[in-house]
């Protein structure tokens, strides 16, 4: 049984018509942008938001809360890590997660299973070579900035959300 009863030659003839409106795109894809649910993005453009939203986490933890940046955007062999920030005796290892679709809470999932390792290896990497830090508490915070649709931007930093230890 489908949408249309047991007619199924009504069914395929709809289904091969949608195909022609939509071409390769997913249903669920080409309606949310049809209908102003989420919008299209380039690479590029996913780029762009994301070197923006990790410009606004820096201005916040450099004018808001105090912090002296320390590297942005840091290579670490293989890995980057986003933002290091420093007040005082705790520097903050800073994960920068955009999205245009997905809000924090959803976004956190993504932080899951080899993003998190290569994120622990970048930072234990960067310890050892800069020793001049070992007196300083490390904790690592994850930023989240959700785009709305008028290309607000809405941040949400979630401090000490991850570990660095790993725990296996």
């Amino acid at each position: 049984m489908n949408l249309f009863g047991a007619d199924t030659s009504l069914w395929l003839n709809w289904q091969c018509a949608f195909q022609e409106l939509v071409g390769s795109q997913p249903f669920l894809s080409w309606l949310a942008i049809r209908f102003g649910m989420a919008r299209a993005s380039t690479p590029e453009q996913r780029l762009r938001r994301g070197r923006a939203a990790e410009r606004l986490v820096r201005r916040r933890y450099e004018r808001d809360l105090g912090f002296t940046v320390l590297g942005m955007n840091v290579r670490v062999g293989m890995d980057e890590l986003d933002l290091i920030v420093c007040r005082g005796d705790v520097i903050r290892f800073v994960e920068v997660r955009s999205s245009i679709r997905r809000r924090p809470d959803d976004l956190a999932w993504t932080l899951i299973g080899r993003k998190v390792s290569h994120l622990r290896r970048a930072i234990q990497r960067w310890w050892l070579e800069n020793r001049e830090h070992h007196q300083k508490i490390a904790t690592i915070d994850v930023a989240f900035v959700f785009w709305a649709t008028d290309d607000r931007a809405q941040l949400e930093i979630w401090p000490m959300s991850l570990s660095i230890c790993s725990t296996s």
